[in-house]
């Protein structure tokens, strides 16, 4: 068994957020809050393609299935009004995410369905979003600032 602990460090302002972790930096800009702005849950449906796509290539070595490229589609079906402070009974998720999936490849149907029933098998994000993981949430205060 292995098991890995990945961490990144965010800082935010008024009108940035700013993520670094081992292998990636970027910043999301969140200038006007008020607006309805999806950036960072395109940023989580983009950590979901990558997945699959690194998790197809890996089970495509595996069966030694050549894999010349893959593209995929993927959307969340969304409703804002829990986000946005509404008393609503919805859900703050998604409601559904869609993925479509087209791999370029030689492969057989069988094959492909084994290939993608295996992607579903090990893919962490799939598996995160299909399931309930639990989530220790802290906050705390920096006494260290001076509030005025």
């Amino acid at each position: 068994m292995s098991v890995e602990q990945i961490s990144l460090l965010s800082f935010a302002n008024q009108s940035q957020l700013n993520i670094k972790s081992n292998e990636l930096q970027f910043s999301i800009d969140q200038k006007d809050t008020k607006r309805n702005t999806y950036a960072h849950l395109e940023y989580l449906l983009a950590g979901f393609a990558a997945c699959v796509n690194m998790v197809g290539r890996q089970v495509a070595d595996d069966l030694d299935m050549d894999l010349k490229s893959i593209q995929i589609e993927i959307k969340g079906t969304i409703n804002t009004a829990k986000t946005q402070g509404l008393n609503v009974r919805d859900r703050s998720g998604f409601e559904a995410i869609d993925l479509v999936v087209k791999p370029v490849t030689t492969a057989d149907l069988s094959t492909l369905k084994f290939w993608m029933d295996e992607i579903k098998e090990r893919c962490p994000i799939y598996d995160n979003l299909l399931n309930s993981t639990p989530i220790n949430l802290v906050v705390t205060k920096d006494y260290t600032s001076k509030v005025a």
